[in-house]
């Protein structure tokens, strides 16, 4: 078991506090729960990661570390253990990772003819498809267009009957100031004439004057 104090943060209180709470070791610690550890008077939340985080780097480092099960270092490997190189690998070594480049094989006459004719082909399917929606997207366009004539033809079409209709409205609305004022005219022009009637018959006044007098 690894003393408490080896790891990175702990000191003697900290250590006295954790194995008075029955943590005695750095392994103890790490596998510790974080509640467990939280709960403890001293360390609470905001210290309880920073331990367990502490104690697991410090196990990790230990694990990296080789040794044997007895404790003692391994012996250095002889000069005169050591294999054999051989002769081919005496030189320079070859450095990994690079392979070397093979020279592509030559085609004949034919392949090159039929890599060639498999290009064009290529080619030409690629030119026939851009031609395709090249085609396609101009047909969009023009229906667009149509659409957007219709309905500019219907628009029109409707302002047309919308002006006929206040045309026709007006016309209506004239008429009928116009009868008003010939009504109001030959009223006026028939009161006129009463009024001249009974003006040109005097005679009917002085007798309804002579018999009043006799009375």
């Amino acid at each position: 078991m690894t003393p408490l104090i080896k790891i990175h943060g702990i000191g003697a209180s900290l250590d006295k506090l954790l194995r008075t709470n029955g943590i005695t070791s750095a392994e103890a610690l790490a596998e510790t729960p974080a509640g467990t550890l939280s709960a403890i008077r001293g360390i609470g939340k905001a210290r309880t990661p920073k331990l367990l985080n502490a104690a697991a780097a410090f196990l990790a480092e230990q694990a990296v570390v080789p040794s044997d099960t007895t404790g003692e270092a391994a012996a250095p490997v002889a000069d005169d253990a050591k294999p054999d190189p051989g002769p081919e690998k005496a030189g320079k070594p070859e450095k990994p990772g690079k392979a070397e480049k093979k020279p592509a094989p030559k085609l004949s006459k034919s392949e090159a003819a039929a890599a060639a004719a498999v290009k064009a082909r290529a080619e030409a399917e690629q030119l026939e498809r851009k031609k395709a929606k090249a085609v396609t997207k101009a047909r969009k366009a023009a229906k667009k267009a149509e659409d957007l004539s219709v309905e500019f033809a219907k628009a029109r079409e409707k302002a047309k009957v919308k002006a006929k209709k206040a045309k026709a409205t007006a016309k209506k609305e004239i008429a009928r100031e116009k009868a008003r004022e010939r009504a109001v005219l030959k009223a006026a022009k028939g009161g006129g004439n009463k009024a001249a009637r009974k003006a040109a018959k005097p005679g009917k006044a002085k007798k309804k004057k002579k018999k009043s007098g006799k009375s």
